[in-house]
């Protein structure tokens, strides 16, 4: 893959998915404009949306949950609101 997206990265709990050798295109966005990003764990996959649409998912084991999530950027980048909630719908960060 060229460009920017091949810069991408998915790090999951058994593996890193690459963008210079997978085709992670659906997780590039346009920085000029908000975007609402979800991730869900739920049911052995993790699931990504992005604009309330699913954009990524990926196998991982049923028992595993969302630790943490980081968000890099080449130049100017912005973070309006991060939430992350537990199986309970209870807000979790700290």
């Amino acid at each position: 893959m060229e460009g920017c997206i091949s810069d991408l990265k998915v790090y999951l709990p058994q593996e890193v998915i690459d963008g210079k050798t997978n085709d992670l295109s659906n997780l590039g966005m346009n920085l000029s404009e908000w975007t609402q990003i979800k991730f869900l764990s739920s049911h052995g996959r993790l699931v990504i949306y992005a604009k309330d649409q699913m954009i990524a998912s990926y196998p991982i084991d049923s028992d595993q949950q969302i630790v943490g999530v980081r968000f890099r950027f080449q130049g100017a980048g912005y973070l309006n609101n991060v939430k992350l909630y537990n199986d309970e719908h209870k807000y979790q960060l700290n």
